[in-house]
């Protein structure tokens, strides 16, 4: 029965040309229908640019103090701080010299002293004493003298920041008579025969103002 309907349904239209012999069977009443989809092409993902905003660094800068002009300052113009209070003596302990750094050693002057200072105590330094041979036999290894003759608070200050000793120089010394300043205790080199107490670096060049001594 089957066969019969499919033959004469293909060949019943007398329309049909030669060539059209054949046309499939409709689907029947109640089938379903495979719809097949497209296989799934995974995209790709899209890349949105998004515009990068730099955000910017502000920086606060601490305010600047004025600039302080300092003036050029000569030493000469520098203000003298005051001396300390006068040294003691005798000296507690034995100043050492400024040459070798031994220790000194005290002694008393002798009876027939030409300068006044007879039997007046004093610190010398045995080694400098045996080999400064350069130097006038009175002066060699002198250290200072250990007693507060000459030393007055008004005295110019040494660079031990002490008054200074007021001295006399020597019968035999190029200046006899005339005054200089010397450090009390021999400790630093500060030595200047001005009468103000200027040394030969803050003279600059300029001649000293010789005097002669009143507290010795």
């Amino acid at each position: 029965m089957c066969l019969w309907r499919l033959f004469t349904h293909c060949f019943s239209r007398s329309d049909r040309g030669s060539d059209d012999f054949y046309t499939p069977p409709a689907a029947a009443r109640g089938a379903v229908s495979v719809v097949r989809e497209a296989p799934f092409v995974r995209e790709a993902p899209v890349v949105r640019e998004v515009p990068y905003v730099r955000e910017a660094l502000v920086v606060r800068e601490a305010p600047k103090r004025p600039t302080e002009t300092v003036s050029a300052i000569t030493l000469a113009e520098i203000p003298t701080p005051p001396a300390t209070a006068d040294p003691r003596f005798p000296l507690r302990q034995a100043p050492q010299c400024r040459t070798c750094s031994t220790s000194g050693t005290r002694r008393l002057t002798q009876e027939d002293n030409p300068n006044g200072n007879i039997r007046r105590p004093y610190y010398f330094c045995t080694e400098c004493k045996r080999t400064q041979t350069d130097v006038p036999e009175s002066k060699r290894g002198w250290i200072t003298w250990d007693d507060a003759r000459g030393i007055n608070q008004a005295n110019p200050h040494c660079y031990c920041l002490m008054a200074s000793r007021q001295d006399r120089c020597g019968s035999g010394s190029s200046s006899p008579g005339m005054g200089f300043w010397t450090c009390a205790t021999g400790t630093c080199g500060y030595f200047s025969k001005d009468r103000y107490g200027l040394t030969r670096r803050k003279l600059d060049g300029r001649q000293p103002t010789t005097f002669r001594p009143w507290l010795v």
